[in-house]
């Protein structure tokens, strides 16, 4: 069977009942910690920089 002959319903029920590998909720784990790492770094940063094209910069990176 493949992708396009399930319908909507098929697909969602199939959804809701798939449980996510030890692997799979590590990787999100530390993609979410490294995101809020660098948030925080970036936010520190923004309020001790002194060159504006610095400043800029790290603004467009947020």
């Amino acid at each position: 069977m493949d992708k396009d002959s399930l319908t909507e319903e098929e697909i969602e029920e199939h959804q809701q009942n798939k449980q996510l590998t030890s692997a799979e909720l590590a990787d999100l784990f530390s993609n979410y910690m490294g995101s809020s790492l660098f948030s925080c770094m970036f936010e520190h940063f923004l309020q001790v920089v002194q060159g504006d094209e610095v400043k800029d910069f790290v603004e467009s990176a947020l």
